[in-house]
């Protein structure tokens, strides 16, 4: 195979061509989390009409996230059974046209709707999951890009995504009607998708030494694996009761109300591309272990704590509610993406391959489905505890979520420093050869062209 990157204008294309799989990839994710939460503002009226009750309706989103959880562990460790190309297409192709079926499913009522709409839900939650861990794996796998930039960008474009969603589906219901909106945004989908075919290139299976399924066997895997599922579950928590909190505790109206979630969402967003430069830097767990620290006073100031009655005298503030809130969501993003960076690291020193399909799918899917575990468990842990007493006592049980964590980080760490058992492996030749074998796959496939 010659090396066209000796040519300039061959390094050049190969850069370009590395930039517009970026971009190409980043849209695609985006759209497709947007067909996730697009319809949000009026799926439960629409619902409501057709005889489901909110319990139907929570089931009916729920199927999503259970879906994606069962999905996320099983693509995982089946992804370098084949071409990584082949699951991003199929799970785009699936997301796309589960949109559109979810407004056929309308012609329907009753049970049959509920029946119709929680397996379209689930279906697209499978091929959400497919193309998110095949698309992190494949830019991992090819790009020049660090891990942790690309962890970043796939997790800020879907926070776009996700907060985008339900201004976007708002905007469609409105100038359409139901079914359209489905079609637009699943024909948008599948048009990116096949735009994404064209783009992504083959990848070689690999042979490897070790089965990913010993990911597990790995505790620092385990201890990541537990803290993630922790920072989603507070971070839904916190997110489905504050409307109501801040609806009924300071009046607020439903425009501010979405503006609030924006300043929030933003907040996470900020954190995407700056958190990799430190991880780049080498600093993963100090990051991860000081959000958790400085994340359970925000909580308990937050609400704020009945436990804080003495300093507040029963007073709530709006601007301290929604202060501390942004600050906590923007940590949430610190808590999460230095995971990826360290459970990759675990691997390669557990005789796992550094610059793997198999173990770069085997991260992602492990660590996604911590996630939809904790979206699973957040909107039920936190109603729970709001029903019972109020939302202030949500917000200081979040806050208490961060001892566990912080106490089994810390007893980790020390262990493994007491053991001297390495957390990394040594940074040497083998990653300018890693680097080299990335920079051949473009030229390659530059050269193909």
């Amino acid at each position: 195979m010659g090396n066209c990157m000796d040519s300039p204008t061959s390094g050049l294309r190969a850069v370009w061509k590395e930039r517009l799989l970026m971009v190409v990839v980043l849209t695609v994710q985006f759209v497709s989390r947007c067909t996730d939460t697009f319809l949000y503002p009026f799926f439960p009226q629409e619902a409501t009409a057709k005889g489901l009750t909110p319990t139907h309706i929570g089931i009916v989103f729920s199927s999503f996230e259970l879906s994606r959880f069962l999905t996320f562990f099983t693509i995982g460790y089946l992804i370098s059974k084949a071409n990584p190309k082949h699951w991003c297409v199929v799970g785009g192709g699936l997301v796309s046209v589960c949109c559109v079926l979810f407004g056929l499913v309308d012609s329907t009522s009753g049970t049959l709707y509920l029946v119709l709409c929680s397996l379209t839900r689930f279906l697209a939650g499978s091929g959400a999951a497919m193309l998110t861990v095949a698309s992190i794996t494949l830019l991992l796998k090819i790009t020049s890009y660090s891990s942790s930039f690309v962890i970043g960008a796939v997790e800020g474009m879907q926070g776009v995504g996700y907060m985008a969603g339900p201004a976007l589906g708002s905007a469609l219901y409105t100038i359409s009607n139901y079914t359209s909106a489905f079609w637009i945004l699943g024909g948008s989908l599948f048009l990116l998708n096949l735009a994404q075919a064209l783009v992504l290139p083959s990848v070689e299976q690999e042979v490897n030494k070790q089965s990913s399924i010993n990911l597990f066997n790995i505790p620092g895997v385990l201890v990541l694996f537990f803290q993630v599922t922790i920072y989603k579950t507070i971070v839904e928590a916190t997110y489905s009761g504050a409307s109501n909190y801040l609806s009924f505790t300071f009046q607020t109206s439903p425009s501010t109300l979405g503006i609030v979630f924006s300043v929030w969402s933003a907040g996470y967003l900020v954190g995407c591309p700056l958190i990799p430069l430190l991880v780049n830097k080498g600093f993963i767990y100090s990051q991860i272990l000081i959000a958790w620290v400085v994340a359970a006073p925000l909580y308990m100031l937050a609400g704020p704590s009945p436990l804080l009655e003495f300093l507040f005298n029963g007073q709530k503030y709006f601007l301290l509610t929604v202060i501390t809130i942004t600050i906590s969501i923007f940590l949430a993003g610190v808590q999460l993406i230095p995971s990826f960076q360290a459970a990759i690291n675990l691997a390669a020193v557990n005789g796992h391959e550094k610059d793997s399909m198999q173990t770069y799918g085997a991260v992602t899917g492990t660590l996604n489905s911590a996630i939809a575990l904790g979206s699973l468990i957040g909107p039920v842990f936190g109603g729970a505890i709001t029903q019972m007493s109020d939302f202030t006592w949500t917000l200081t049980s979040l806050a208490g979520l961060s001892l566990p964590v912080v106490t089994v980080i810390s007893v980790y760490l020390l262990s493994m420093k007491l053991l001297k058992l390495p957390l990394k492996p040594i940074v040497g030749e083998d990653v300018k050869i890693e680097n080299s074998e990335k920079e051949e796959l473009l030229s390659e496939s530059t050269d193909k062209e």
